[in-house]
């Protein structure tokens, strides 16, 4: 029975020691480099559950913003699409538990993240209402539940919106599901602090439209694996031939 443990917590840690030498340029060398505990202690009671989670979450919108992704087949693209997948979602689980460290420890964010000021007119508005959601939140004394319901209430309006800010909320709201549930540590957070958390959700939206918006296009295109290799200049150059070639067929037929 000893043998069995210590076997399955040499697995663990093989697991964790591969995991971070795989995503350690994505912390702060401060982290890497005098705080192991730490970041074992985030792989072990935080990232290894959220991740399990957070993943199939964003794959489920990911079919639903971009059915084509669903039914591609070709394996080469379905390990590319998987991969992207993946890296938004480990970068923004990583950037939450760097943000949640400064928080804890009393850093300075408008140090740590000098876009603050930017951030805050960019996210600190009613369309995106973090601080000033967080002040209404410590006068009225609401439970977390209570927090989650009234930002997923204000993202229901993102439905009534254009395709990209639709998109936008809904994977916000997929995000912030998930990540609700496993940091209490949200209650806690400054209005910097909110800001911040905003920024990064935002951010890694951006990646997955950029990346799907691209895989999603050749995908519907047809475009033949090998040209996955092609830079995006390069790429969509052959997205406007075919543009140009079906909007010519479409006049065509009129």
């Amino acid at each position: 029975m000893f043998e069995d443990e210590d076997d399955e917590l040499d697995s663990f840690e093989e697991e964790y020691y591969d995991w971070r030498n795989t995503y350690e340029f994505w912390f702060p060398k401060e982290l890497v480099y005098g705080s192991e505990s730490i970041l074992y202690d985030f792989y072990k009671t935080k990232y290894t559950s959220i991740i399990t989670e957070l993943i199939p979450e964003i794959r489920e919108l990911l079919y639903l913003h971009y059915p084509e992704t669903e039914t591609e087949l070709r394996p080469h693209i379905v390990d590319i699409i998987e991969k992207r997948l993946e890296d938004i979602c480990v970068r923004m689980l990583i950037d939450l538990f760097v943000l949640f460290h400064y928080e804890q420890n009393g850093f300075y964010l408008k140090e740590k993240y000098p876009e603050l000021e930017k951030w805050t007119t960019l996210y600190g508005t009613p369309h995106v209402p973090f601080k000033n959601m967080t002040e209404t939140f410590e006068k009225l004394n609401l439970t977390r539940e209570q927090k989650r319901g009234i930002i997923e209430e204000l993202y229901k309006d993102e439905h009534f919106m254009d395709r990209k800010a639709r998109h936008r909320g809904e994977f916000i709201h997929a995000v912030q599901k998930v990540i609700f549930k496993h940091y209490p540590l949200l209650d806690t957070l400054s209005s910097d602090g909110w800001i911040v958390f905003s920024a990064l959700i935002h951010g890694e939206f951006f990646e997955y439209k950029y990346h799907f918006d691209i895989l999603g296009t050749f995908i519907a295109f047809k475009l033949p694996a090998e040209d996955i290799q092609l830079t995006y200049a390069e790429l969509q150059k052959k997205f406007d031939v075919i543009y140009e070639e079906r909007l010519s067929m479409s006049k065509d037929n009129l």
